[in-house]
């Protein structure tokens, strides 16, 4: 959904509200030491996905979102940590100490598949917009305010 009008050359083109569809073009699950990557395009635009506002993805220069690289999330540095200390004879039980605190704060290992929140901005390139501002080029676009 449009969450502020797209204005072009003075004209909204695309008013805040409005819906739209995507098409998954390109999907991966998260594997072992492979990130996680999903690539989508907006219709009637034809856009890529440019940035991501408030997600824990990054987006390439082709549109591409990856998802984290779980080996450096805090929880998995946590992780690594408590390993070297249980190796240790000497340090095992502070490994066992940090460990139960882990456990009571609740710090889970990181999900490293691509999910987005309710409040996740995606952001398209402007010149999509200008194509729709474009009356020879304009797209036929099924868009229908969202009742309020």
């Amino acid at each position: 959904m449009v969450i502020a009008p797209v204005v072009v050359d003075s004209m909204i083109v695309m008013a805040s509200g409005t819906e739209f569809a995507g098409i998954i073009t390109d999907v991966k699950s998260a594997a072992d030491a492979q990130r996680a990557q999903l690539r989508f395009t907006f219709n009637p635009l034809s856009a890529i996905v440019t940035s991501l506002d408030h997600a824990r993805e990054t987006v390439t220069a082709d549109g591409l979102i990856m998802g984290i690289d779980v080996g450096k999330t805090y929880s998995s540095r946590l992780g690594e940590g408590i390993d070297k200390l249980q190796s240790s004879d000497r340090f095992s039980g502070l490994a066992g100490l940090i460990q139960g605190a882990k456990q009571k704060l609740k710090i889970d290992d990181a999900n490293p598949n691509i999910g987005f929140d309710p409040g996740v901005e995606i952001h398209r390139p402007s010149d999509a917009a200008a194509r729709l501002a474009r009356p020879a080029e304009r797209p036929r676009v099924r868009a229908a305010p969202v009742p309020q």
